[in-house]
Order: structure tokens, then C-alpha cells, then sequence
């Protein structure tokens, strides 16, 4: 019994840990379940215009039950787009372009698209959407931009789940590791005080007789008193 409880504890806290490390996962299990739904924040058309050789940046805050619907066209058609956090748009903006990171939603040339995108940090944080145009392009790209940001909304926040997870797991594993012990303990502790209840009850004292002469104590059985000699039969 103890060893079921012990793997149900490490099976609870595996998930825990899976769904701690990929909030995306947790989102979209409440989202399945009906724990939670969805609710637009806002919703924003925007038209931008890219000189050559330069580029626009769209500033975007996104929380972890945050979602973020994109969309654009260029005219003339093909625009650079990235999609990069704070850290990276730092050293973008700073001229370390070669070491700059961003996500697989950026794309080099491309005159349209639409994408959702799911931030992976458990904190808010600042995104930046960057179009540059072209390189070699002598006129300016117009841009029609649409953003929608989607908030996952809940009776609880769903982020506490894996600590909840968390807790009944310890409780297990505890239960699995040091439950026992006290029962053992005692069915031990018993199984002593039976062994010497029943050594007690086989220990019967030796029964002792008298002298019918000189009234000395004897053993029963004697036939001569050890204190006078005299026979007792």
C-alpha cells in the first residue's frame, strides 16, 4: 500500500512539473476543461509607414494568460518582420543585430500574414514587433497592422495549479515514505507485550509444603523433611 501511495506521488508530481514548465499546455488544458475562457482586451488596426533602410516598432505588454493575435499586409508587397522580448529588442535597437534572438513567428520577407502567439514567461513582460523593410527597397512600405490581445480568464488563477499539484504530491510522498512506520511500530509493540503476558502466565510458582513434625517449610513431593529427617508418609 505504501509503495501505491509513493508512485501516485511522483505521478502527481510529474504533472505538476509539466505543466509549471509550459503554461501554454495549462492554458489550453483549463481552456478544454472550462476552467477558463476568453476575453479580448483590446483590439487595435494600426497603419504604419517604413522608410528605407529604416524600420517601425510596435510595443505589445503581455501578461501569462495573455494571447496575442497578429496580423498585417505591405504595400508595396514583402516587409521584415520580427517578433523579439525586451532583452533582445535591447540589443537590436542598440546595433548587435547578430546576436539578436527572436521567435519563430518573424518572418524576412513576407508582404502578409496572421499568427497567434503565446508568451512562454510566467511574468509580465514587454514584446516588440519590428518591420523593417527590405533591404535595397527606395521607397516607403505602408503597413495595415491588426492586434488582438485575448485574456484567459478563470474563477482561479490557473497558474496555481502546479502548486496545488505540488502540495498533494509532498503529502503523498510523505505519506508513502513515513506512513507506515508508526503502525509497525506498534503492531511491534504489541506482538512484545503478548510474548510476555503469555511468558507470564506459563512462570507458575513452585508450591511448597510443610513438616508435619517441625512445621519446616518443603518442597511438595518430599518424602523426608531436609530440616528433621522424618518421613511424611
Amino acid at each position: 500500500m505504501k509503495r501505491i501511495i509513493f508512485v501516485v506521488g511522483v505521478v502527481v508530481l510529474i504533472i505538476g512539473l509539466v505543466l509549471y514548465l509550459t503554461p501554454t499546455a495549462l492554458s489550453t488544458l483549463a481552456n478544454d476543461s472550462g476552467i477558463s475562457g476568453s476575453v479580448v482586451n483590446s483590439n487595435k488596426a494600426l497603419l504604419l509607414n517604413v522608410n528605407p533602410g529604416n524600420y517601425t516598432t510596435v510595443l505589445v505588454t503581455l501578461s501569462h494568460n495573455n494571447n496575442l493575435n497578429v496580423s498585417y499586409d505591405s504595400e508595396p508587397a514583402g516587409i521584415e518582420f520580427l517578433l523579439m522580448n525586451q532583452g533582445n529588442y535591447s540589443l537590436f535597437a542598440s546595433g548587435s543585430q547578430s546576436n539578436v534572438q527572436v521567435y519563430s513567428e518573424s518572418k524576412l520577407n513576407q508582404s502578409s500574414d496572421s499568427f497567434s502567439f503565446t508568451p512562454s514567461s510566467t511574468s509580465t513582460q514587454n514584446y516588440y514587433l519590428v518591420f523593417r523593410s527590405l533591404p535595397g527597397r527606395n521607397v516607403s512600405t505602408n503597413l495595415v497592422l491588426n492586434l488582438e490581445v485575448v485574456a484567459q480568464v478563470s474563477a482561479f488563477d490557473t497558474l496555481f495549479i502546479p502548486y496545488g499539484l505540488f502540495a498533494i504530491a509532498l503529502i503523498l510522498l510523505v505519506f508513502g515514505i513515513f506512513g507506515g512506520r508508526r503502525q509497525n511500530i506498534t503492531a511491534a509493540s504489541a506482538s512484545l507485550a503478548q510474548r510476555g503476558e503469555s511468558g507470564a502466565r506459563a512462570v507458575q510458582p513452585i508450591s511448597q509444603a510443610k513438616c508435619k513434625f517441625c512445621n519446616a517449610p518443603m518442597p511438595s513431593g518430599m518424602v523426608f523433611c531436609p530440616s528433621c529427617g522424618k518421613s511424611q508418609s
